[in-house]
């Protein structure tokens, strides 16, 4: 499946008539539309802690191909709620669009005059996806939060105590039929006594959706992966996990756990001679607690004598207490932190002197060669830039594009390298699969193509990260639990639903916002500020539209090639004979290494007979006689005695080869012939890793290009590669 149109929803989806949506009589256009919201600061960051918000609602067609449909043209904001603050119910302004959709639904559309119907064509559309972030997805759904009792919108699972449960073939959909009544009930209830006890009952209100005939929630309201799974727990099993953060920096090689303890906290009721006179003085206790865990045989371990060393030193009154609260003497007396120290070496004693279940612990160590690997591997240009100061404070909120990028590139190195190279522990292993299970579903998550295997691959990867979260990770016992880990399994759906995410996920949405969040404005929120910035965007794409029709105005013509030079719209390629410093093929660039090393990494067929793509490097870039010819140098394999630490894992597409080029003739191809750019990172004298960035699917599906055909449109779509 390479787009919406060859998911299961569009096969199935049925008009006012009982037969498929699709199959529309004569000349009428079935369109499938994404309906979006989202609260948005209009100040950006200029304004540092201010919380304005204003919800912007808008639509955009899948049926599209992605560069069109990414394009601020073809991205549609339909309306700009004022702020400052989000409205308590967004449902009156939804209310105008859905009367549009209900009406199309039900008796059609007609357009007096269309580029390919002078003499008009009828439309039927319908809000065919409902994507949105967690937050704005039970706003819009009329659901309850995610935080509450019913947490999600796909199933029956409730009660956050089932949060984690990964027994997905026991979910069931709740009836629509029946929460549709209850929505019903909800709005025509006389009292807010009546509406309240509904909700609290069945976490469910009315939403404009439920107008709609076709709709149903499990299915429509759709899983935002962005948010969900890059911003969400990509974000968590990084920071709150693996603890990559600052914090890492400060810490210490030889600070292995060797047990886990429920330590219990300072209580100020206990008898006076525990207690601790100074404030500052109670965050000693944890302090103590973490040295009394410390592993005292094994990798990592401390002696017994530094173990006193370190009681010793510690404040008389939090010594006090910890042996008090350990039950360990009852009537302790006088100052001897000797004693005191002696005590709590003997309750040591009794403990684990090393962890059977051990896994890798994230040192300082560890994050200075993730922000090594970052700053050292040659990427092509295109890839955007993360952090080479990762994990630190002054690197700032990562975005989600930026998640994507360092859990299917940066990270997966690191650590394989790191944990996976050269006779692994046991520890080691079992932290680097736990992390690896999650981004190898977070990667078949980011794929421009998807199937059933696909699917089933991501969720498995996923269940596999959960199902080992507490055991491998005691300390996550102590945190929250997140809806995002349970709600990220319903994307298994969702891909079988509506094809790969790049047809449904909010980051087209997320670039117009931005778009958006740059209008010039006189900061008037209210009112002045939301029209201006609704009607820039309106006119700024009707500009950008006009230029691309055929015909346009002479004098706009004349204009054109400013406007491409000043917007990016530039052509695909060099054609001027000889040899080039680069090439854009397909919207790509590629350049030789001597211009630019990450660019001219490719992965290439070199003959038709090639069962796979290899690697290698562009050395010469050649025109002749209008044909434009690679020069590459492949990658030289790697020599038997080696090792490769990333055939471990199937789904991420690395392989470790030589780190020098072969030395033989170099292979002419034209650009048709190379799949992807590709990622390389030197890790010893000898080796080096080659990451395929490839995200291609093959060329559009039939129905895909039929509906292009009804449309009068010029598919676009057919790509041969495309990276990251």
């Amino acid at each position: 499946m390479h787009g919406v149109y060859d998911g299961r929803f569009v096969r199935e989806v049925k008009g006012r008539d009982g037969h498929l949506f699709l199959d529309r009589p004569g000349t009428t256009l079935p369109v499938i539309l994404t309906i979006h919201t989202d609260g948005v600061n209009p100040n950006r960051t200029t304004h540092r802690g201010n919380s304005d918000s204003i919800t912007i609602i808008s639509v955009s067609n899948p049926a599209l191909p992605m560069d069109l449909m990414n394009q601020p043209e073809h991205r549609q904001p339909l309306a700009v709620i004022p702020g400052p603050v989000e409205p308590p119910d967004i449902q009156p302004y939804l209310r105008m669009f859905f009367d549009e959709a209900v009406e199309s639904y039900e008796t059609g559309t007609h357009f007096t005059r269309t580029a390919n119907y002078p003499e008009g064509r009828d439309i039927e559309f319908i809000f065919g996806i409902s994507v949105h972030d967690l937050v704005a997805a039970r706003r819009a759904g009329g659901m309850a939060s995610h935080s509450s009792y019913f947490y999600c919108t796909s199933c029956t699972c409730c009660d956050r105590e089932t949060l984690y449960d990964t027994a997905f073939h026991k979910w069931e959909h709740a009836d629509t039929e029946f929460l549709r009544r209850k929505a019903y009930e909800w709005r025509d209830a006389r009292t807010l006594t009546e509406r309240d006890k509904i909700f609290e009952e069945f976490g469910t209100r009315w939403s404009e959706h439920w107008r709609l005939s076709y709709y149903d929630p499990h299915i429509m309201l759709v899983t935002e992966p962005m948010h969900c799974v890059l911003q969400g727990n990509a974000h968590y099993h990084c920071r709150h996990v693996l603890r990559l953060s600052a914090s890492s920096l400060h810490s210490k090689e030889d600070q292995v756990t060797a047990y886990d303890y429920d330590w219990p906290p300072y209580d100020p009721n206990v008898p006076d001679e525990f207690k601790i006179s100074k404030e500052d003085w109670i965050g000693d206790v944890a302090r103590i607690h973490t040295s009394l865990s410390l592993a005292l045989q094994g990798e990592g371990s401390i002696t017994w004598e530094t173990l006193r060393s370190r009681l010793g030193r510690m404040r008389l009154f939090p010594l006090k207490f910890v042996v008090f609260s350990l039950g360990l003497n009852r009537q302790v007396q006088g100052k001897d932190r000797g004693v005191l120290a002696t005590t709590r070496a003997q309750f040591r004693e009794k403990q684990p002197l090393a962890r059977d279940d051990a896994v890798a612990q994230v040192t300082a160590r560890t994050l200075k060669f993730v922000q090594t690997v970052i700053s050292d591997t040659a990427t092509p240009s295109h890839i955007s830039s993360v952090p080479a100061n990762f994990g630190t404070a002054a690197a700032g909120s990562m975005k989600a594009d930026e998640w994507r990028i360092l859990t299917s590139i940066y990270l997966p190195i690191a650590l394989i390298i790191l944990w996976g190279d050269v006779d692994p522990s046991p520890p080691n292993l079992a932290a680097l699969d736990h992390t690896m299970a999650l981004f190898q579903a977070i990667i078949l998550m980011c794929l421009y193509s998807t199937s059933q295997d696909r699917a089933e691959r991501f969720r498995n990867h996923l269940k596999y990260w959960v199902d080992n979260l507490y055991r491998l990770y005691p300390h996550t016992k102590d945190q929250h639990r997140r809806t995002n880990i349970h709600v990220a399994f319903h994307i298994h759906d969702f891909l079988l639903l509506f094809g790969p995410v790049m047809g449904w996920w909010a980051f087209p949405f997320e670039r117009m916002f931005g778009f958006l969040q740059r209008t010039n404005t006189n900061n008037h929120i209210g009112g002045e500020l939301e029209q201006t910035i609704l009607l820039s965007y309106q006119r700024g794409a009707n500009i950008r539209r006009l230029l691309r029709r055929p015909n346009c105005p002479p004098i706009f013509k004349h204009m054109k090639a400013l406007f491409d030079d000043a917007f990016g719209l530039k052509s695909s390629s060099n054609k001027n004979s000889g040899e080039h410093a680069y090439f854009t093929h397909n919207n790509i660039t590629y350049a030789r290494a001597s211009t630019h090393l990450g660019d001219s990494i490719v992965f290439y067929y070199p003959t038709p007979e090639t069962t796979g793509p290899i690697p290698g490097c562009i050395q010469k870039i050649e025109t002749n006689n209008n044909k434009t010819m690679f020069h590459i140098q492949r990658q030289a394999p790697l020599q038997a005695d080696e090792t490769d630490p990333f055939a471990r894992f199937p789904d991420f597409p690395a392989k470790t080869y030589s780190c020098f080029l072969d030395d033989g003739p170099l292979d002419v191809v034209n650009p048709e012939q190379v799949v992807s750019h590709g990622a390389r990172y030197v890790f010893s004298r000898e080796r080096a890793v080659l990451l395929n960035l490839s995200r291609v699917g093959p060329k559009p599906s039939c129905a895909f290009l039929a509906l292009y055909s009804r449309a009068g449109l010029e598919s676009g779509a057919s790509r041969r590669a495309t990276s990251y």
